[in-house]
């Protein structure tokens, strides 16, 4: 992901590992992948809607509606580029069809970019209403200090 220097995560800390290795929530129990749906409701908390506030680990989603529902879509916030602006991580998603069919790829996003996508669906701003917000895994809802603010 062309991080600069040094690893882009760390393992999580043993007082909450355990939970990370049980799989993420959905309806049938714990599985190795989850709809962006069930990760919003069933494994994290609201933040709010304002990314100045973002941790690391952070997550942002977003909801496509109108006559051709798609997925919601989740961001989540990593650490600081080298000047300090807060990046994001996500999956493309598969992209094409039939033989043309591409399973797509991770990319990162400087918030500062992302505030101005080219389709205003995936711009983190109030006034947009596919902008669902700011949200905190609740294993790590109490383990992040600002210490770890992107912003700082």
């Amino acid at each position: 992901m062309a991080f600069t220097t040094g690893a882009p995560g760390q393992d999580p800390s043993p007082a909450f590992a355990q939970g990370w290795r049980a799989g993420f929530p959905t309806p049938d129990g714990p599985q190795p992948f989850a709809r962006g749906l069930y990760l919003r409701r069933l494994a994290c908390d609201p933040a709010g809607r304002d990314l100045q506030l973002a941790r690391p680990g952070d997550l942002i989603f977003f909801a496509r509606g109108g006559a051709h529902a798609q997925p919601e879509h989740a961001m989540a916030f990593v650490r600081s580029d080298v000047d300090g602006a807060p990046m994001l991580i996500y999956h493309t998603g598969p992209e094409g069809g039939g033989n043309f069919r591409q399973p797509g790829e991770v990319r990162r996003v400087r918030l500062d970019d992302l505030l101005h996508h080219p389709e205003p669906d995936f711009r983190p701003l109030p006034e947009n209403p596919a902008f669902l917000g700011l949200y905190r895994w609740r294993l790590l809802a109490g383990e992040a200090s600002d210490a770890s603010n992107p912003r700082s």
